[in-house]
């Protein structure tokens, strides 16, 4: 490769990184950074899906909605680029079963249940298709799934938070299906542990996003009180996008 060609080839971790910053770019990936988009959106969408749909919080956000169609355009982009037509099939699934929520008149709010569970139940059978395939060809650097590791427990830990401040909706995640947050919640805080021994170097970095945890996760481990869904959104999904953004200078 020309000299010139290796100052403009994208790291694959910094196309994942602009994808989290900016869904509606699309960018060549290896296998098991595709797949980590691939899960990644589809939390994504399902989160951003129920903060719209939240009739808890208000009147429908429009940001969440588009953020949930962004994602869901994107996710449906990457889903092209493996060649897994059983993923690509629970991809569209979960594409189908979120139209049959947007057909509804949305008069009566206590019947979304009826279109949502649905949804939550494709993109659970996407995910676990697609960590399949991630744990059959993962990054070869442990630091690198390790930050994965980071990424979807905090994506499994705000879909189990906005599926409880929605209400009356099932829970399909394998981790939490005995509705227990701690086991998550431990989950992060040994990623935390395991990166800082591991990155000294981006102990500055971790930090401020392990801050960004501790400050939120009152909410996110609470039984009972006023639920926050949409700060709860903010501090987790920059969690995400700094994890992925550690691991693009990998």
């Amino acid at each position: 490769m020309s000299q010139n060609k290796k100052e403009h080839a994208m790291h694959p971790r910094q196309a994942l990184l602009a994808l989290l910053l900016c869904p509606l770019l699309a960018f060549a990936q290896g296998p098991a950074e595709n797949l980590q988009s691939i899960r990644y959106l589809a939390f994504s969408t399902t989160s951003h899906l129920l903060l719209h749909y939240n009739a808890t919080i208000g009147t429908a956000d429009p940001r969440y909605a588009e953020k949930y169609r962004d994602d869901l355009q994107q996710l449906s982009a990457q889903l092209q680029q493996i060649p897994s037509p059983e993923l690509q099939k629970a991809g569209e699934d979960l594409k189908a079963r979120i139209t049959d929520l947007e057909r509804q008149t949305g008069d009566d709010v206590d019947l979304y249940p009826i279109w949502i569970n649905p949804i939550l139940e494709a993109q659970a059978s996407l995910d676990a298709m697609a960590q399949k395939l991630y744990q059959a060809s993962p990054p070869t650097d442990t630091a690198t799934q390790r930050l994965d590791s980071l990424t979807l427990n905090t994506q499994r830990l705000l879909l189990f938070y906005q599926t409880r401040a929605f209400g009356s909706l099932a829970v399909y995640i394998d981790e939490l299906k005995q509705g227990a947050p701690e086991n998550l919640d431990q989950a992060i805080e040994q990623d935390f542990a395991t990166l800082h021994g591991s990155m000294p170097g981006e102990a500055q970095e971790l930090a401020k996003l392990q801050r960004n945890y501790h400050y939120i996760r009152r909410h996110l481990l609470q039984q009972q009180g006023e639920f926050v869904p949409d700060s709860v959104a903010f501090y987790l999904e920059q969690i995400s996008s700094g994890s992925q953004e550690i691991a693009s200078r990998i």
